[in-house]
């Protein structure tokens, strides 16, 4: 019987990941330029025109190694000074090749120095004897739970989505799961025992079972991973005899993407790249949002994101969901928040281009309505200004969006 297809959460994480079926056999670097990709952002003037050189240079360049320090772990800040203390001195004014490397930083934004950014080349890190050293100590505290390798612009909705102790959270496309690790951590951090828990869900059975490997590590009793599609994420009895579904305080909607934010460390996006991804994607995106809106708590939070800097999987997502929900959701304003992040403000007005990179208009053949911009009626109302983007020349990251919905009820 032939197994029905579902959409997974790999959409994004793995877009445009090497096919090692052939070994190396006939393996050459990829050419990391792509004219309809440079066409397409030059056309939604996203960029400045003075910064674009640097923003396609840094593109095109590899993402630096970042990780974070486990913040639910008493021991957190004795790991932070171990590595403050024996590795820290030892990678600063560190020439490689005649050239000196940047030491590493910590992620200003990241609460309590807790993450850090190494801008090295894996080459540096490979040849250079301490950088080596450094690189072995992360792998060993990252297998005992210490330490989580992960991007730093990955690490920011979790941030936005303020868990407390007590809080009911639903994580909808979970996998791999180091944004769910942050969640379980935020629960257990001023308390061992908190009385919220997570629910972490992925559309993929394989990939459910690797959440499972992924987060047994923070041995945390409050956790439970299901399998389904987001998008019709099942409601819950909170007790077996109950008629009270169970809401949510949070829900994290990462929803899977086109992931052209990730072409740093994914490079056949260069190669693959075109419209018809995210104009695909984008009623999944919808739908996932929808759902998980639906389970919201009145009063409670949900953030969406995607590892895609096109409008069609972001703000025109957001839009249409304000459009459906009205005066019950709104965006908040996270300009506070993140102190030393730099982001840019989310946009209301983008071109919609078919698969063939034809200019589109509302009322065309084969167009899906919410592609579009927002009226400026509705722009006004919907503070799309709102949504975070982070580009990755503003402080050498990859590229994402975040957007902080707050549900008011009835």
């Amino acid at each position: 019987m032939a197994r029905r297809r579902n959409y997974k959460k790999g959409n994004k994480k793995t877009f445009g990941a090497r096919d090692d079926s052939n070994s190396q056999k006939n393996w050459k670097e990829l050419v990391r330029e792509n004219e309809k990709w440079e066409n397409y952002y030059k056309s939604l003037n996203l960029i400045p025109e003075e910064q674009w050189d640097d923003f396609k240079k840094t593109c095109q360049a590899q993402l630096p190694l970042t990780f974070r320090i486990t913040g639910s772990r008493k021991h957190a800040q004795e790991v932070l000074q171990l590595f403050k203390d024996h590795h820290l001195p030892k990678l600063t004014n560190v020439e490689f090749e005649g050239e000196l490397i940047k030491a590493p930083k910590s992620l200003p934004w990241y609460p309590e120095s807790l993450a850090w950014q190494l801008d090295v080349s894996k080459n540096v890190i490979r040849k250079n004897e301490q950088f080596a050293k450094t690189q072995r100590f992360l792998v060993v505290e990252n297998a005992v739970g210490n330490i989580s390798r992960q991007e730093a612009v990955s690490m920011i909705p979790p941030i936005v989505l303020e868990v407390k102790p007590n809080h009911t959270v639903l994580d909808m496309c979970a996998a791999p799961g180091s944004k769910t690790a942050q969640l379980i951590e935020a629960l257990h951090a001023q308390e061992d025992e908190p009385t919220g828990f997570v629910v972490a869900n992925d559309a993929d059975a394989k990939r459910s079972h690797m959440l499972v490997h992924q987060l047994k590590r923070l041995n945390s009793a409050n956790l439970m991973v299901v399998n389904h599609d987001a998008q019709f994420f099942p409601r819950i009895k909170s007790q077996p005899d109950s008629k009270e579904f169970l809401k949510f305080d949070r829900v994290l909607c990462d929803v899977p993407c086109s992931g052209d934010g990730t072409m740093r460390k994914n490079v056949n996006v260069w190669r693959d790249w075109g419209t018809a991804s995210g104009l695909g994607l984008h009623t999944v995106q919808l739908n996932i949002l929808n759902r998980g809106l639906n389970l919201l708590k009145d009063g409670g939070r949900l953030v969406y994101s995607t590892c895609s800097l096109n409008p069609i999987e972001n703000e025109s997502v957001i839009a249409a969901a304000l459009r459906k929900w009205g005066d019950k959701i709104r965006l908040v304003n996270c300009d506070e928040k993140l102190p030393g992040l730099v982001r840019s403000k989310g946009i209301t007005q983008w071109p919609v281009y078919d698969k063939t990179f034809a200019l589109k208009e509302k009322g065309d053949e084969g167009v899906i309505e919410t592609w579009f911009p927002p009226t400026e009626e509705e722009a006004a109302k919907f503070h799309l200004e709102n949504c975070i983007r982070v580009y990755p020349h503003q402080q050498n990251t990859g590229g994402f969006f975040i957007t902080v919905f707050e549900k008011v009820g009835a």
